[in-house]
């Protein structure tokens, strides 16, 4: 079975939810467009409806068909995107997260800053703002 390579995108609800989708299909479309299979899909769990609250838009990457079809969360992200920097606050954005992950979060501000708020942010290899 190949690896399943896993993004997850962190936006909120309403106000953000389109350009969560938008960021999901772009690395999903990168992907394809390179032969591999892919899955681009929301989280049914976050109630996007209501204005503000965190959703996540999910991606799955692999070069064989990916069996977890039904599966509607990422588990082990190798990616994690945050759309809205207050997000990283108060919510483990790399939960799950396996050692090695990248994270990219949109925002001016510094890097050591972002860090304060990420507690598990030894998993990380790489983060980029």
């Amino acid at each position: 079975m190949a690896k399943v390579f896993e993004i997850t995108v962190w936006t909120r609800g309403v106000v953000m939810d389109k350009e969560g989708r938008d960021i999901a299909n772009a690395f999903g479309k990168a992907a394809e467009s390179e032969g591999n299979f892919v899955q681009a899909f929301d989280n049914y769990e976050d109630l996007p409806d209501r204005v503000l609250v965190t959703t996540r838009k999910y991606v799955r990457i692999s070069k064989e068909d990916i069996e977890m079809k039904y599966t509607y969360t990422n588990d082990h992200p190798d990616i994690v995107v945050v759309a809205e920097p207050t997000i990283v606050k108060g919510i483990n954005i790399l939960r799950g997260m396996p050692e090695g992950g990248l994270l990219i979060i949109n925002t001016g501000r510094p890097i050591e800053y972002m860090l304060k708020f990420i507690p598990n942010a030894s998993v990380l290899s790489a983060i980029a703002t």
